[in-house]
């Protein structure tokens, strides 16, 4: 008989357990009969990531929070603390006492009043304010802006108020500004601006000197160009590129090279390119680049030659100044529309030819002093049969904040 009562005992002490359970999601007609509704799963919770938590007195006050709200479809009732945990994807359902899962997206609106059909943004909470609602902001969603990086924004459903996306912008992008969250549901004003010039680098940390991709504007394309502090961008020249204005002379009558005991006072030397500065809008090289060039003598122009050898009529000796520029992968070729003028004493154009490919560009040139420079600047363009390797250059992947 003892054991009797002892079981009877542990029954009802069970039965009690459960009542009290009952009775702390039933505060606030918040009672309903799982065996009776549909969508709704006891002692489980959907295995999906939540994009809000908010305070709740029941399950049905849940169901409620989740109706006013356009992007939340399921929520998962935690029974012991009554917290509501909104969410937009159902997940799968695990087994957790401590929950109700609910597919509130299912149930009747006419719990809702004058939110009823409301059309609050998704981001918003439609909340009764007297005879009508007002629509409340929850967070941030993925801004309507080009070029952001959408793998940052789509880590989160709903970002916070005051929260910062790092990586705001796609690669080969960035902004000057913080992308924040505002408390008004909407991000600040910022913008992904394509890096364009060596200097946009400076402003996701310090530029280091290397090649990086940049777009050019005018062309929509991007090329691989040499940055470097206080130089500004540049272009490698893969192939032999050079511009001479010999140090010899000769007497008249003859047709002798005379070495010129001080070349530099006329100007003479011989200059070997490995890169060439650029400037990128236009798209054209600049004439001189002392950083990357080897000279004896004076610094040759790039595309200029001359001498002073040929004298006041270069029919009888010939010119020996000389130029060549090679664009070969590079990435760029000279413009078909560059030409060459005549510069100093007796200057003349002895031939200037262009491979058939455009690419290499050589010429003779002389006088008494004199020679041939470009015409204006030397302009380039895209070469559409040479890309240079993806991974040759780095396309800038900007973190803002620092």
């Amino acid at each position: 008989m003892g054991e009797l009562k002892f079981g009877y005992g542990c029954k009802m002490l069970l039965v009690i357990i459960v009542m009290i359970e009952v009775l702390d999601i039933c505060k606030g007609n918040q009672c309903f009969n799982p065996d009776t509704v549909s969508d709704v799963h006891m002692d489980s919770r959907f295995d999906s990531e939540y994009f809000l938590v908010q305070a709740s007195i029941g399950p049905v006050d849940c169901i409620r929070t989740c109706k006013s709200c356009g992007l939340c479809k399921f929520v998962n009732f935690n029974k012991r603390t009554l917290d509501c945990s909104l969410l937009a994807v159902e997940g799968q359902l695990i087994t957790d006492n401590d929950y109700i899962s609910i597919e509130s997206y299912k149930w009747n609106d006419n719990m809702m009043g004058v939110c009823k059909d409301h059309n609050c943004p998704y981001n918003t909470l439609c909340v009764v304010e007297d005879d009508n609602y007002t629509c409340i902001p929850l967070g941030c969603l993925i801004p309507q802006i080009d070029n952001i990086n959408v793998t940052s924004f789509y880590s989160k459903l709903l970002w916070n108020f005051g929260e910062v996306v790092e990586y705001a912008c796609e690669q080969g992008f960035f902004t000057r500004t913080n992308a924040t969250c505002l408390s008004t549901g909407q991000w600040s004003d910022f913008q992904c601006t394509a890096f364009s010039k060596c200097g946009d680098n400076s402003v996701c940390g310090l530029q280091e000197e290397k090649f990086y991709w940049l777009l050019l504007i005018a062309t929509e394309t991007r090329q691989k160009v040499h940055c470097k502090n206080a130089i500004g961008p540049s272009i490698l020249l893969a192939e032999y590129n050079m511009a001479s204005t010999p140090a010899y002379k000769r007497t008249a009558g003859s047709c002798d090279l005379i070495p010129e005991p001080e070349p530099q006072a006329h100007d003479m030397g011989y200059t070997d390119y490995q890169m060439t500065r650029v400037i990128l809008n236009p798209l054209s090289t600049k004439i001189n680049s002392p950083g990357f060039s080897n000279s004896t003598y004076s610094l040759q122009d790039f595309g200029k030659a001359g001498d002073c050898y040929a004298g006041d009529n270069s029919s009888e000796c010939g010119v020996i100044g000389r130029f060549i520029i090679n664009t070969r992968n590079t990435g760029y070729k000279v413009k078909t529309s560059v030409k060459w003028k005549t510069w100093g004493t007796a200057g003349v154009i002895a031939n200037i030819t262009w491979s058939p490919d455009g690419h290499v560009i050589e010429g003779y040139c002389g006088g008494n002093c004199g020679g041939c420079e470009v015409d204006g600047k030397i302009l380039l363009e895209s070469d559409p049969d040479f890309t240079p390797l993806f991974e040759s250059a780095e396309l800038s992947f900007c973190r803002f904040p620092l």
